[in-house]
């Protein structure tokens, strides 16, 4: 069973837009139990939302999903990534690049509308296009 790491831009379009083939996937991801999150995806969809009942919720979801861990391997392992990155010509934020070394380090998917995921090579991240 391969687990999914649901990227915060997920579940904010999720929550305002609630596209169908996006919450379809959701949905049944959650349903089957492979959705998974971490620090970074918790405090930016939290931040992310203005509305204390919409935080809330949220809060409420992520209790029941399973939480993975970030070490302090997790974050030597991203300094490293995101110098990698920056060799190539590719800067990308240190939440993203964080973000990216759990997937990597967990051998997870990643559920993402943010593109910059596709050209980091060891990342899994799932076309939402194809959805």
């Amino acid at each position: 069973m391969n687990r999914i790491l649901v990227d915060s831009s997920v579940w904010i379009d999720y929550l305002r837009s609630g596209k169908a083939a996006v919450a379809d996937y959701l949905e049944n991801i959650l349903q089957e139990q492979t959705a998974v999150t971490c620090g970074v995806v918790v405090t930016e969809v939290i931040h992310g939302y203005r509305n204390k009942s919409e935080q809330k919720f949220m809060e409420e979801v992520f209790e029941v999903i399973p939480y993975i861990e970030i070490e302090r391997k997790d974050w030597e392992d991203t300094a490293k990534l995101l110098s990698s990155l920056e060799h190539r010509g590719m800067t990308i934020s240190i939440a993203d690049g964080l973000i990216a070394q759990v997937c990597i380090r967990h051998n997870l998917h990643l559920l993402t509308l943010d593109k910059i995921f596709k050209r980091i090579e060891r990342v899994k991240a799932i076309p939402l296009s194809s959805l």
